[in-house]
């Protein structure tokens, strides 16, 4: 249906050349940070902080600005502000100045231009495909969060490889000058926002509105909780991984992107199996076979060191790779089945301060980890230990949807009027 949506497409399209420059910068920022300026894990682990920090920061009052202002225009701008951000770094290794401080720089400005743009673009995506396209809509954007990791990985991998990580990070920054450009060009008029039910409700009161809906509602509050606690464990060995694949298992920088374009891979069959899978399960077995799925798949990487690094790689890829997406595709879909237009900014703003603000916590819980595991059992299985922890606690968010509504969840209800 929304192949002929040429709107929708325009935002796609956008939306995966951001995604696949956004993985080349995924694998060429730390892997400079790490191969060009010697980075520990405790300074990888503060690059991911920088960028993440902005989120938990900036969601909720990003939330009452997407709810009070058009959104389309916001995501333009982030997008403009991002490629100015995100060019600096060729621009001062062409000069020879590139250092750690910068690449902080970076992460914090991308970070709080990303926290903007990803509510808005949640809000704004059901106004664009209507409320029967929200599945079919989310699992196309889903996939092309797969593919960018099918093809950003290998590309960045060889252009690190033939040339540097900064002259890599250019993609990313054009990726943005293309994101803009298919905004630009969508057609339909944006609804104009409901008011909210107090009239004379501030900026504050509107964000506890928000913060207010999200906490009584069961289905919504304990999926958060979900997300928080895996995000939380996944940063941790999302923190080890590079350095574990560098200086553990003395891979080049192809290789790793070879591993994560497989991850990619399995990530496209995973988005286009979500909505079957939700179907065959029901929505609430759905979250938690995938999310448990994801985590179990990073658990398993630290087994490269003691058996065939090859199988192990494989098997951890594809099973990471293949359930991420279909957690994501059938958690924001129930999510935007919940809730209301005029709280669709808030709503997804205030799940992405509580599901994004333990990610900050997880890469510097990864970072110091790594390094007393050193001292303690040695540097490999100091990196090791770190990403099997990480691993634990991301299954250990299981539990918050095994408990009642979420595990008893068969179909995503209608839009509840009464958040």
């Amino acid at each position: 249906m929304l192949w002929r949506n040429a709107d929708f497409l325009r935002l796609w399209g956008g939306k995966t050349a951001s995604s696949v420059g956004d993985r080349v910068s995924a694998l060429a920022v730390p892997t400079a940070a790490i191969l060009l300026l010697h980075a520990d894990a405790l300074h990888v682990g503060l690059l991911y902080v920088c960028f993440y920090l902005p989120y938990p920061l900036l969601a909720l009052p990003a939330g009452v600005v997407v709810d009070r202002i058009p959104r389309r225009p916001l995501l333009v701008a982030c997008d403009l502000g991002r490629f100015v951000a995100v060019l600096s770094i060729p621009i001062t290794a062409a000069v020879g100045h590139l250092a750690l401080v910068q690449l902080y720089a970076v992460g914090l400005a991308q970070g709080a231009l990303g926290t903007f743009f990803e509510v808005a673009y949640r809000a704004y995506l059901p106004g664009l495909v209507g409320p029967e396209g929200l599945v079919e809509g989310n699992s196309r954007l889903e996939a092309s969060d797969a593919a960018a990791q099918t093809v950003g990985p290998g590309l960045g991998g060889l252009l690190i490889q033939l040339l540097t990580a900064p002259t890599a990070i250019l993609v990313d920054a054009f990726s943005f000058v293309i994101s803009a450009a298919g905004l630009m060009r969508i057609r339909r008029v944006e609804a104009r926002h409901e008011a909210p039910a107090d009239t004379g409700a501030g900026f504050v009161s509107e964000l506890r509105e928000g913060i207010a809906a999200l906490a009584r509602h069961p289905v919504i509050r304990w999926t958060a909780a979900c997300v928080a606690t895996n995000n939380c464990g996944l940063m941790m060995t999302r923190t080890v991984f590079l350095l574990f694949a560098y200086q553990v298992l003395h891979l080049a920088p192809l290789a790793v992107g070879a591993m994560l374009l497989l991850q990619g891979l399995a990530g496209l069959a995973g988005a286009a199996a979500a909505p079957a899978v939700e179907h065959r399960l029901g929505t609430g077995p759905t979250l938690a076979a995938s999310i448990g799925g994801e985590s179990l798949g990073w658990a398993l990487l630290p087994l490269a060191m003691v058996a065939p690094a090859l199988p192990i790689a494989v098997v951890s890829m594809l099973l990471a790779g293949f359930c991420g997406p279909i957690w994501n595709v059938t958690n924001v879909s129930l999510r935007q089945s919940l809730v209301p237009a005029r709280l669709q900014g808030r709503i997804h703003a205030s799940n992405l301060a509580i599901a994004f603000g333990t990610i900050p916590l997880g890469a510097l819980a990864g970072g110091w980890l790594a390094g007393a595991l050193e001292h303690a059992v040695g540097y490999g299985p100091g990196l090791a230990l770190t990403l099997a922890t990480g691993g634990v606690i991301g299954i250990a968010a299981v539990g918050w949807v095994l408990a009642r509504p979420v595990r008893t969840l068969r179909l995503r209800p209608a839009v509840q009027a009464t958040l």
